[in-house]
């Protein structure tokens, strides 16, 4: 008997804990189109029909510092794309239109690139030779194709 009620109080227990799986996954950001938004590496956007993507890195291309160059460079975002056959993709997209911004979807385009760093518009750290990713706020506007 004393087994049944220690069996019970540990189902008890057990069922009343809070589900790691809910409670580690990510929060989608539902989005509308031609509606500006923003995200970080790591946050995932929402379409009305369930399609997702999620901002997996962003990359400092930009002409180096102290450097001569012809072309200043940009930022370049890697996205993950959640279709809604359960398949995923990837995809590079620049904030100058040197690597196209394509379409996310087949009728799904960014129209609109740009970004913050710590606040500033379209501005990353002179000369520090380094810079935080996650620092970095990529601002979107979507259109449908």
């Amino acid at each position: 008997m004393k087994t049944l009620i220690f069996l019970f109080a540990i189902t008890l227990c057990i069922s009343c804990g809070e589900d790691p799986i809910i409670q580690s996954a990510p929060l989608c950001q539902q989005v509308e189109f031609d509606q500006a938004f923003e995200m970080k590496v790591g946050e995932s956007a929402c379409l009305q029909d369930g399609r997702s993507f999620k901002v997996i890195e962003v990359r400092d291309e930009f002409c180096p510092c102290l450097a001569i160059c012809i072309w200043e460079g940009q930022l370049v975002m890697k996205i993950e794309i959640d279709n809604l056959d359960g398949s995923t993709d990837e995809l590079e997209i620049g904030s100058t239109q040197n690597i196209p911004h394509g379409d996310i979807f087949q009728d799904v385009r960014i129209s609109q690139f740009t970004y913050l760093y710590n606040g500033a518009d379209d501005t990353l750290p002179l000369c520090s030779g380094t810079y935080d990713q996650n620092e970095i706020t990529v601002k979107l506007i979507l259109s449908n194709v």
